[in-house]
């Protein structure tokens, strides 16, 4: 096929506004997935990913997508299309030593009978609405404040074991204390994890 430039007759262009059945379009994007795929096997060097991610900022790409309201069934067709097979994390090993969050084998406790949303409302009005470790109030937050043991026993709901912190601070405080228990479980380990 010769190169340069191809103008498109009004009789092209009218097929190429053809709307496609839903079996030639789903033929279509197989054509290009896999080895037949322009980018198959290419790897791109980090200069030339840093040059992309800076042109998408420059473009904000997404800003058209920020703070859209998806329907139901567009929800529950990204839900379907994430299942199984198709997700990403489909055959590969998350749990057990290899997730982040691993801890030795240590089990979660279930919390006491008496942890309900009645007893987590009160420490956070008893606390007034505030996170007791940065002192931000709820309503400046996008969800709840979290009702934290002191102690890290989830069945003590003795009110002075609980307390109230926002998302972040409680997430700092988990990290931590992940973090020290991974050093105590290395020591007995003798160093080795």
């Amino acid at each position: 096929m010769p190169k340069g430039v191809y103008i498109r007759t009004e009789e092209t262009r009218k097929k190429m506004r053809k709307k496609k059945s839903k079996e030639h379009a789903k033929n279509i994007g197989l054509a290009k997935t896999g080895i037949k795929s322009p980018w198959y096997g290419k790897k791109f060097s980090e200069e030339h990913k840093q040059k992309i991610s800076e042109g998408c900022k420059k473009a904000d790409i997404g800003a058209k997508l920020r703070g859209r309201k998806l329907s139901e069934e567009h929800k529950k067709n990204i839900s379907l299309a994430n299942k199984g097979e198709l997700n990403y994390f489909y055959g590969k090993r998350y749990c057990g030593k290899d997730n982040y969050f691993w801890e030795g084998g240590r089990m979660k406790r279930p919390y006491g009978l008496g942890w309900t949303t009645i007893l987590k409302e009160s420490i956070r009005a008893r606390d007034n609405f505030k996170c007791q470790k940065c002192g931000v109030p709820q309503e400046e937050c996008d969800v709840k404040l979290c009702v934290h043991h002191k102690n890290q026993v989830k069945t003590d709901l003795n009110p002075s074991n609980l307390v109230s912190l926002c998302t972040q601070c409680h997430t700092l405080i988990h990290n931590e204390l992940r973090r020290q228990y991974k050093k105590e479980a290395e020591k007995a380990q003798g160093g080795q994890v």
